[in-house]
């Protein structure tokens, strides 16, 4: 029998920083969303048992990140790290892959930048 490979994905949670290289940039709020990928190294016992003590719990998970919002930060590369620091010491041993976006006023840009950092191998 094949081994199963599990993960959680924690999709589009928002985020409200001051955040960019200049002080003009960082004097406006600006919404970043969150990708989060957690990879189980084993698979989790939530699958027989229905309980949520054999799993991770996305909600608390999601509560940590709260504490994220309004600070100020000049790069999307150190938020990630913060962001990926806290998430790896929550879901360990499991793997990570985080997707950091921001949404900058550039001109000519329609979509978004993203920052990726991860301890997985997909």
């Amino acid at each position: 029998m094949q081994k199963l490979k599990t993960k959680i994905i924690i999709s589009k949670y928002e985020l409200e920083v001051f955040i960019g290289i200049s002080q003009e940039e960082r004097t406006h709020k600006q919404k970043i969303i969150l990708i989060i990928e957690i990879f189980f190294t084993e698979v989790p016992q939530a699958i027989n048992s229905d309980n949520i003590k054999d799993t991770i719990c996305y909600y608390n998970l999601c509560n940590k990140l709260k504490q994220f919002n309004n600070k100020v930060y000049c790069t999307i590369e150190f938020l990630a790290q913060q962001i990926f620091e806290l998430l790896n010491n929550i879901i360990y041993p499991n793997s990570l892959r985080l997707e950091v976006k921001k949404f900058p006023m550039i001109e000519n840009l329609k979509g978004y930048i993203s920052f990726v950092i991860e301890n997985c191998d997909k």
